[in-house]
């Protein structure tokens, strides 16, 4: 009978072990996916911030107001200039431009993609974080649009005045005015501590 109680305790202690053990191996599993899930959503949640960063300095390069000689050449290497001075003028400022914002539409190429993961993640609230980052986009780019259209000296008068009329109407943000009350860097700014709060929580540092 001693025996046979000490092969039941036997018997019960083999069970609580292999029991203990299915435990803890769920446990680290558990653990192990809960880490594994931090980190994704931390390194998601960094490689996000880091490109936002980015826009917010492409964008100041778009509204930098001074053209270096340097910038213009580089913008216009492989283009044939007219020798008439104001269409040249008007070529060599547009082609500016337009390597400025190829630089923000390189951002966004790379940003897009993690912001629609971070949709899937996080849900479909978070896209809409962006939404007023990319009306400023789209405001400033349709200021550029606007003061290059004017600048071309072919452009017919009346087209031109309705053009000028439409820069008048809108807000004056084309160029960086390097002070604390800049309305366009100030808008953007309000809106990108926004996400940046919401970010920072998923790197663990709100």
């Amino acid at each position: 009978m001693y025996v046979d109680s000490l092969q039941n305790f036997t018997n019960v202690i083999t069970s609580l072990a292999a029991f203990g053990g299915v435990l803890a191996a769920w446990a680290g599993l558990s653990s192990w996916k809960t880490q594994s899930k931090w980190n994704h959503d931390s390194n998601l949640a960094k490689s996000i911030l880091i490109l936002l960063f980015r826009h917010k300095d492409s964008l100041a390069g778009v509204r930098f107001p001074a053209i270096w000689s340097r910038e213009t050449e580089l913008a216009v290497v492989g283009k044939e200039l007219p020798e008439r001075l104001e269409k040249r003028r008007f070529i060599e400022i547009a082609a500016v431009y337009k390597k400025r914002l190829s630089k923000v539409s390189e951002v966004l190429s790379e940003l897009y993609p993690l912001i629609l993961e971070g949709q899937a993640l996080w849900g479909r609230d978070f896209e809409t974080l962006f939404k007023e980052l990319w009306n400023l986009e789209s405001e400033l780019a349709t200021n550029v649009r606007m003061y290059i259209y004017v600048l071309d000296p072919d452009v017919n008068d009346s087209s031109r005045r309705a053009h000028e009329e439409g820069m008048r109407k809108s807000r004056d943000i084309l160029y960086d005015s390097f002070q604390t009350d800049d309305l366009f860097l100030a808008d953007y700014s309000k809106h990108l501590r926004i996400i940046e709060d919401v970010l920072r929580i998923k790197l663990g540092r709100p």
